[in-house]
């Protein structure tokens, strides 16, 4: 197994997806992306978005809460876990930007 598919595999400790990126920017692309008409510039004001490839591989983007992108920085950070509730974690863990054994 290379160290990827281990980085990645339902085994072992939570942790964040080797595929995970945490994006910070001044203007809320990600939401200017969602809109129907591009017409006008994306909103300034700082933002975040977490790219990663979920369990079929499929690259994926999202705009993250507050507790989901302390979450997922700690992990990133390599901070001991938990990083969040039960409920945020299993969130991440469901989207694929955690991956590993749940507690519990």
């Amino acid at each position: 197994m290379d160290s990827k598919s281990e980085r990645d595999s339902s085994e072992g400790p939570l942790r964040a997806a080797a595929s995970v990126v945490v994006l910070r920017g001044a203007w809320d692309v990600a939401g200017w992306l969602t809109e129907e008409a591009w017409a006008e510039e994306p909103l300034a004001g700082e933002s975040a978005v977490v790219v990663w490839r979920d369990h079929e591989l499929d690259a994926c983007r999202a705009t993250p809460t507050d507790a989901e992108l302390v979450a997922i920085e700690a992990a990133l950070a390599g901070a001991p876990g938990p990083w969040g509730d039960d409920e945020v974690v299993g969130d991440l863990h469901a989207a694929g930007i955690f991956v590993g054994a749940l507690a519990g």
